[in-house]
């Protein structure tokens, strides 16, 4: 069924203020010419407390619309609460708190639009009794208790720019003052045994987004710091980011006039409340005639680090207040709050606040305990990191209740360890993922239990359930449903051991070292016998490289056999965020590693022994803001950075040297570097954001670029990867399109190849391209022409793996990054 999503501004009404049959709410919207006849509208209403709700459709003017009615009314939070007529609801009585939504159909024939406006009364107070629906044909699903409140909605979604008139509720009605309405974000009600469920309220392709909750989060990292302005990704006045959402900032420079600012809403810990628009509150009047948009500036940091406004109104909140109302909030995004003074137009303040990502929950038995996997999706076009979404959760209840038992908590906190052990119960969190294993002993005794998800939400006393799933097969004594590598390797561990205790937004930032050495063993002493001191340690067990010997062309039909697998990470408390995104083979056979989420660079032995780790976060000279490929010489290691916007390069050993290229659409600069490879004295660059292919000297000098924007064959749209050989250039874009060059820019034809997602691009010593397709779960050998010469995809019945780089070394051995699994997984080609 076609279904047309809109979520319209909410007047802000206090309960006292109502009587029976005053109205509540409005909804407007309109049913395009080209619907289909199933096309319905669907609304959403939030509840404080038990009512009789009315409907009434009228037309712009105000006269009955007949042919528009209300055809259901679910509960979002179980979707077993469901009232429908076909012939339309003039009544509804609903006993439970929380968002219902409300779907508006039509009876018009397509091939014209139909304007509507529905009115939404309230009928009086209802008994706490089950649900029950009036209208032609009306039935009406099973009651349900389980849902809680949220403050009421100052603010919402339009499906038009909403003016000041609609937007700006009376003074009366500011934060704070509302009847507190319930939120229920679709719970999941799952099926026996492993199940994965998620909060349906809008796809991420839908372009009108559906408002969900987000959190005021303190501020750290490089984006709690002022930074200069020449700094592209930085604010545009300096001024000292905030803490937490909703205290004072720390004001700018003085000349500013003494003005401050703060953020009401959203304010305090948790998630912000979706249905309050965001609110900064001056501690004196606004002169008149100022700009709104001049004194409030809302952001999201996308990938490359750089500003990207949030559509939306501002709209005046009394004298001193402006309240900014999003035209769509961006599930798990981090939304950037920046306020200047009225009179000088200096940065006073600054602040930033998170949604609640769209969570999905799996359960599945693991032994003799039960493995609760909390994950959501990433935002491509976001920061990866915590100053533009949802990295690491927090704020977050998990509950687990039976009927008899008293009900089992755990609190998700920002300042938890990576990993470790809580009261009996095994967590670990990372990126976009947290996991919990309860033994056996802490579940409810019998079946069916309940897990339920909880999240904090600001303003609201009492965590708000999200997700709710039901366990009906409890872990005995079958075998457990581990985790398998995606090849069904042995996974070797890295040489040191993780320890437990560092906080989640710890940096791995120590320096690298060998290996420890294993432990000493000591036999004990005879009685009577004087202790003897332990002998000291030996020195650690130097790393020497394996000769390389290149193998002849194994040709088009070469096979590929397992060769082993190790541990990305340096054996400490962040290696749960390891995130592999390029490779490259060193010519003294080492593999070269770069590591996007710690944001360092690594070098391996084939075995998987450590021989080198650097990198900082950050955006000063040699520091890593988002390192993507990376490409070794003997000497130097050169290393993509789409956060700089340039190419660092370092000696081998990890020393700073130089950087390639600024941030920029001139000749010579580079907007978000990805791909790239060496060719005698050349490096070869992919420029995603300005879709061109550049050659710049290994010394940094500019030699030339090409490559015009666009769809049409011979043009570039968002190129990821390049890799060239004496004759032509490979170019394969995000989307998958791979295409022949020139080395002087000349398009010599398409290769036909279907790529999902790709991630990266090489070229074997043989003239074969290896591409790593994410989006697949396999990696592929090609010849020029396109013909896929090889396969490489994850083992039956194995968890899925995300390859996210290849590298081919001379001898036929293949490295595959696999980032789900933070593994290098090597393989070794054999000629048929």
């Amino acid at each position: 069924m076609h279904r047309l999503w809109t979520m319209t501004l909410l007047a802000v009404v206090g309960g006292c203020a109502l009587a029976a049959a005053a109205p509540l709410f409005d909804y407007s919207g309109i049913f395009p010419a080209d619907r289909t006849n199933e096309a319905t509208i669907t609304h959403f209403l939030l509840l404080d407390k038990p009512k009789r709700l009315a409907f009434r459709v009228v037309n712009p003017a105000g006269q009955p619309l007949p042919e528009v009615r209300v055809v259901e009314v679910t509960s979002s939070s179980d979707r077993s609460v469901s009232h429908s007529s076909a012939a339309g609801l003039t009544q509804v009585e609903l006993v439970a708190p929380g968002i219902y939504e409300i779907k508006v159909g039509t009876t018009a024939p397509p091939g014209k639009e139909v304007a509507f406006r529905l009115e939404v009364t309230d009928a009086g107070p209802v008994a706490a009794a089950p649900a029950t629906a009036s209208g032609p044909g009306a039935s009406t699903g099973t009651s349900s208790p389980a849902m809680v409140s949220i403050p009421g909605p100052a603010g919402g979604l339009g499906s038009g720019a909403p003016g000041p008139a609609t937007a700006s509720p009376a003074p009366s009605a500011m934060p704070g003052a509302e009847p507190p309405p319930a939120l229920n974000l679709p719970p999941a009600w799952g099926a026996q045994g492993p199940s994965t469920q998620a909060a349906p309220l809008s796809s991420p392709s839908e372009t009108v987004g559906i408002p969900v909750p987000g959190s005021a989060v303190p501020v750290s990292g490089p984006a709690s710091e002022a930074r200069p302005s020449s700094d592209p990704i930085a604010a545009t006045a300096s001024g000292t980011v905030n803490p937490a959402a909703g205290t004072p900032p720390t004001p700018a420079p003085t000349d500013s006039g003494g003005w401050g600012a703060q953020l009401l809403s959203p304010a305090g810990g948790g998630f912000a409340n979706p249905f309050k628009p965001v609110e900064v509150r001056f501690d004196r009047e606004i002169p008149a005639g100022v700009r709104l948009e001049d004194l409030v500036q809302v952001f999201h940091l996308d990938a490359a680090g750089r500003e990207r406004p949030v559509a939306g109104s501002l709209v005046p909140s009394g004298p001193m207040g402006i309240r900014f109302i999003p035209t769509t909030y961006v599930r798990g995004a981090v939304f950037q709050v920046r306020v200047f003074d009225p009179v000088q137009r200096r940065q006073i303040g600054a602040f930033r606040f998170q949604t609640l990502p769209e969570l999905l929950l799996k359960t599945e038995p693991a032994g003799d305990a039960l493995r609760l996997q909390l994950s959501w999706p990433e935002i491509k076009d976001l920061l990866p990191a915590q100053e533009g979404q949802v990295v690491q959760l927090g704020d977050v209840i998990i509950r687990i209740q039976g009927k008899q038992e008293a009900p089992f908590e755990f609190t998700v906190t920002p300042d938890l360890p990576p990993f470790g052990n809580k009261d009996g119960i095994g967590f670990q969190g990372q990126p976009f993922q947290f996991v919990l294993t309860v033994p056996r002993a802490r579940l409810p005794q019998t079946t069916p239990f309940e897990v339920l998800v909880l999240a904090r939400i600001t303003d609201v006393p009492q965590p708000l359930e999200v997700l709710r799933t039901t366990v009906s097969d409890l872990p005995g004594s079958e075998e457990a449903l581990a985790d398998v590598p995606a090849d069904e390797d042995e996974a070797k561990p890295s040489p040191a051991t993780p320890t437990v205790g560092a906080p989640l937004a710890a940096a791995a930032t120590a320096p690298a070292s060998l290996p420890p050495a294993a432990p000493l063993a000591t036999s004990a002493a005879s009685p009577g016998t004087p202790a003897t001191v332990p002998p000291p340690p030996p020195p650690p067990e130097p790393i020497v490289l394996k000769p390389v010997v290149p193998m002849a062309d194994p040709g088009p039909r070469a096979t590929l056999e397992k060769a082993g697998s190790f541990k990305v990470g340096e054996g400490g408390p962040n290696d749960f965020m390891a995130w592999p995104r390029g490779l490259d083979w060193g010519p003294d056979g080492s593999l070269w590693v770069t590591d996007s989420q710690n944001r360092r660079v690594y070098r391996f032995t084939e075995e998987g022994r450590l021989m080198k780790a650097f990198g900082q976060k950050g955006r000063g000279p040699g520091m890593l803001g988002l390192p993507i490929d990376l490409v070794v010489t003997r000497e130097e290691v050169f290393v993509t950075d789409t956060a700089a916007h340039a190419v660092h390069v370092f000696s081998t050993e990890g020393e700073f040297r130089r950087t390639i290229g600024t941030w920029g659409t001139r000749p010579g600069e580079i907007d978000l570097p990805h791909g790239l490879f060496i060719a005698s004295d050349q490096l070869v660059l992919a420029d995603r954001g300005n879709a061109r292919i550049m050659r710049f000297g290994l010394d940094g000098t500019y030699r030339g670029a090409f490559g015009t924007r666009g769809e049409i064959p011979g043009a570039l749209n968002h190129p990821i990867a390049v890799q060239g050989t004496s004759a032509e250039l490979f170019v394969l874009e995000d989307k998958g399109r791979l295409q022949r060059f020139s080395w002087a820019g000349k398009f010599l034809g398409a290769v036909p190849v279907t790529i999902r997602e790709p991630g990266h691009m090489r070229l074997d010593p043989w003239g074969c391209l290896w591409i790593a397709d994410s989006g697949a779960n396999r990696v592929v050998r090609l010849d020029a022409r396109g013909n896929v010469l090889l396969a490489l995809e994850a083992g039956e019945g194995a968890r899925p793996w995300v390859p996210t780089a290849v590298a081919i070394r001379t001898d036929g051995l293949v490295a595959v990054a696999d980032g789900e699994g933070k593994l290098i997984r090597l393989y070794r080609l054999k000629a048929p």
